[in-house]
């Protein structure tokens, strides 16, 4: 089973059908069977629906009272053509402890809130698998700090009964200390990061960083992981694992 990861950035003003081609091309001319994609206006996620026949694009938007129908209510949905058979989106708790942590979040404004999005799918008639698929913020490292006990908190609820691939867009650096402390309290829990060769986001000015990640649990045995280029469709590479299920 081939599971990846693509940030396909902000696409509100582009052609939604076009850009559901593109990326349904993607994953039929490699063979993805789960796409957890980040950045997805909820009119492309329509778009998608109509284009992907046969396929489920799972997930609630950052949104879901007063502000759903804002054009940049984003999803960060589970693309699939297997069965779902549960589905959650969880949004991450950005509580401010002290007055020091209000004014810098005041001066970090706007920041939209974040997401997580959860799929149980089925991968054979007895066994199930947990994918879970993020979007972090990337301005405050109190926010990113915050998200990243959140998803610990997320992990440590299904790894006792699924299987689990993390993917996702972090925003931030291997060499980032929230980010360390993250890798090394799943790892204690079970999952691994996958050593993914090459840059995830392409910047101006040729600016290269790693941003995107999957980690799997240590259980699961890989047939293949790497990076596939989107060129111009988006900033983000797309980055993927096989899985020998």
């Amino acid at each position: 089973m081939k599971i990846a990861s693509f940030n396909i950035k902000h696409r509100i003003f582009r052609n939604n059908k076009n850009i559901s081609n593109d990326v349904f091309n993607i994953i039929k001319n490699n063979n993805i069977d789960i796409l957890c994609a980040q950045e997805i206006p909820r009119s492309l996620a329509r778009s998608f629906l109509r284009v992907m026949k046969g396929y489920s694009v799972n997930g609630d938007s950052r949104y879901h009272h007063y502000f759903k129908s804002l054009p940049f209510n984003e999803k960060t949905p589970i693309i699939t053509k297997n069965k779902v058979v549960n589905t959650k989106t969880i949004r991450y708790k950005n509580k401010i402890n002290n007055i020091s942590e209000f004014f810098k979040y005041l001066k970090h404004l706007p920041i939209i809130p974040r997401i997580a999005t959860i799929v149980i799918v089925k991968v054979k008639d007895d066994r199930d698998i947990c994918v879970i698929n993020t979007h972090l913020d990337y301005k405050l490292s109190i926010i990113q700090k915050k998200q990243l006990n959140h998803l610990i908190e997320i992990i440590s609820e299904y790894k006792d009964k699924y299987d689990i691939v993390l993917t996702g867009d972090f925003n931030m650096d291997e060499k980032d200390e929230h980010f360390i402390n993250f890798i090394n309290s799943i790892n204690k829990i079970g999952l691994e990061k996958v050593s993914i060769n090459g840059f995830t986001w392409r910047g101006k000015k040729n600016k290269k960083r790693i941003l995107d990640y999957i980690f799997v649990s240590k259980n699961l045995q890989l047939k293949g992981y790497g990076l596939i280029e989107s060129k111009s469709l988006s900033d983000h590479e797309i980055i993927y694992v096989d899985i020998n299920l």
